[in-house]
């Protein structure tokens, strides 16, 4: 099982030992530079997205608390999380479980699980595959300034009888072989309601813990949104792998703005 975790953002319970999954979420400002290597209806698209969400300049720092239900077997397992996140390059995720809390920390290409006093660092494909899904304009920001970006759009379809648009971005990807398992880990799905213009799901690869050659097949879809202040926030998420549902999110308090300490993100070498 531990080369076949998802980033999901739940802890399952191995013996003595807790594995944390995690997820992301998406807000984009896009250049005229990122405009001009992306298909002109998609950018057009993600950039009244970012109007109607007020996502076009992003908060420095996002912090968040949820109540997390991990669907696992007949018996729910309630957590509560904590978020914490400096652009979508870092990120902390804080877990509070009966054994006590499980944290882990993405800074860049660098991670680190912790439980108690052990430290266990992530392997590199594992950290720089941890990706921000909660905070999905956070995501799609870091995407799109990335100089290797493709957008295309992809036309309509329905997503819980929602008609949506439906956006590919691929990035860092292997020229050679574009269906190496770290470019399907860096190519997104975003479907986006084509009434409100919001974000409804989100598709994404995650990469085995252990494993760079397993990759898992992620959805979060995302409802709920409540304004705050200049920003639309989806406070009901839920997180399928493989097809099977897994999660249950529901955000009891969002800040943004708060002053998030760097050192909260280090990494130890």
């Amino acid at each position: 099982m531990s080369s076949r975790r998802c980033s999901t953002l739940i802890p399952l319970r191995s013996s003595k030992t807790v594995t944390l999954l995690v997820i992301a979420f998406l807000p984009v400002s896009l250049s005229a530079q990122t405009a001009a290597k992306g298909d002109p209806q998609a950018v057009a698209i993600l950039n009244q997205t970012l109007a109607v969400t007020g996502w076009a300049s992003p908060p420095n720092d996002v912090v968040a608390q949820a109540t997390v239900t991990q669907v696992k077997g007949e018996q729910p397992v309630i957590h509560t999380v904590t978020w914490k996140a400096r652009g979508a390059d870092a990120l902390r995720i804080e877990v509070d479980t009966p054994d006590g809390r499980v944290t882990t920390v993405r800074n860049g290409s660098r991670g680190v699980h912790s439980q108690g006093t052990r430290n266990d660092r992530l392997t590199g494909h594992a950290a720089a595959t941890t990706h921000s899904i909660q905070f999905p304009f956070l995501l799609l920001t870091a995407l799109v300034s990335e100089p290797s970006a493709e957008i295309t759009y992809r036309g309509t379809e329905s997503v819980n009888g929602e008609n949506v648009h439906v956006i590919e971005l691929r990035t860092r990807q292997n020229l050679d072989n574009p269906n190496d398992s770290l470019s399907q880990a860096w190519r997104f799905v975003l479907y986006v309601s084509t009434g409100t213009l919001l974000p409804v799901r989100l598709d994404y690869s995650r990469l085995g813990a252990d494993n760079s050659n397993v990759v898992l097949h992620c959805n979060r879809f995302f409802s709920d949104y409540k304004r705050l202040g200049a920003f639309l926030v989806p406070y009901q998420q839920s997180d399928f792998v493989e097809g099977r549902k897994v999660a249950e999110i529901q955000f009891t308090q969002v800040q943004l703005n708060t002053g998030v300490s760097p050192s909260e993100f280090d990494v130890a070498n």
